[in-house]
Parts: structure tokens; C-alpha cells; sequence
């Protein structure tokens, strides 16, 4: 009697844990969105070590407002969404462009997992849908394409080739 209670138990929590995974927001990222500009901020204020010189974006209202711009381009219900290596491109470059302007946000930090709900927080409007960081890469990249990015102190890094195909470093 006792271990039918149990499992019952069991199998109604699994069941609710389920529903609210797949009640978690898939990503439809709109077709077209132009990189050059995530490109051009990437070049100006990544060195060839890959580190970000976020002082120095950051006291630049010109180009915060270039990034803020660049992710606007996220926020449309798409009529046309990307598909295949456009959209693994675009969430790529989204879940980057979000992380980066996250720390620009609250620059200095002592880290990015210092800041309250840094990848868990639902904060970033995509294809009309208020989405997290850990929505991108959990419910779109990793299951959807198998995405394996390299761990660095925390990040999760992305590179892309000319060819617009993404490679993880």
C-alpha cells in the first residue's frame, strides 16, 4: 500500500516537473538579421585573446546603443523564421550579444555568475517571446542541434567562420 502511494507520488511529480519543461519557451529567431554590426562591435572590443574590453564599451553610449540595436533585431514575431545555419548563427549570436551586453549592464562585476539569475533570468525578447539565456541554449542549440560549446570561466564561446557556420572553439 504504502510503495503504490509512493510511486503514484513519484510519477505525479515527474509528471509536473515534464509539463513544466515542455511549457519552457522554445526560440523562433526572425529570418534576416543582419551580423555585421554584432561583427564590427566584436572586432573593435574583442582582442585576438578573445578577451572583451567592457570598460571601454561601455563608456561608449554610441556603442552600447549599436548593441542595443543589433538585439532589437531579435524582438519581432517572425514572419519568416531562420532555419538551418542562419538560425544557429542568429542564436548563437544572440545568446553572445545578451551575455555580453548582461555584463555591460552591470559593469564591474567580479563575475557573470555573481549577477542575480545571469543565465536563468527571462529578460531577452525573441521572435515575441521573453526568453533566458538558458532557453537558448537548452531548449534550442543543445537539443535541437546537438550544440557543444567550449566552458571557459563560465561562458559558453562560440566562433563562426566565414561561411556562417558555427564552430565550437
Amino acid at each position: 500500500m504504502k510503495s503504490s502511494m509512493c510511486r503514484r507520488t513519484l510519477m505525479a511529480a515527474g509528471c509536473f516537473i515534464a509539463s513544466i519543461l515542455a511549457a519552457a519557451p522554445t526560440v523562433t529567431v526572425p529570418a534576416g538579421i543582419d551580423p555585421q554590426p554584432w561583427d564590427a562591435l566584436l572586432t573593435k572590443y574583442v582582442d585576438e585573446r578573445g578577451l572583451v574590453a567592457y570598460e571601454k564599451w561601455k563608456n561608449d553610449p554610441a556603442e552600447l546603443a549599436a548593441l542595443d540595436a543589433f538585439i532589437a533585431q531579435y524582438a519581432a514575431t517572425p514572419a519568416r523564421p531562420a532555419q538551418g545555419a542562419e538560425e544557429i548563427a542568429a542564436l548563437i549570436n544572440a545568446y553572445n550579444a545578451f551575455t555580453i551586453r548582461w555584463i555591460l549592464r552591470h559593469y564591474p562585476a567580479e563575475s557573470v555568475r555573481a549577477l542575480d539569475a545571469s543565465f536563468s533570468g527571462a529578460r531577452w525578447n525573441v521572435g515575441g517571446r521573453t526568453v533566458s539565456l538558458d532557453d537558448i541554449e537548452h531548449r534550442n542549440l543543445r537539443p535541437v542541434y546537438g550544440w557543444k560549446g567550449a566552458k571557459t570561466s563560465g561562458f559558453t564561446f562560440y566562433l563562426l567562420q566565414p561561411t556562417k557556420q558555427p564552430v565550437g572553439v
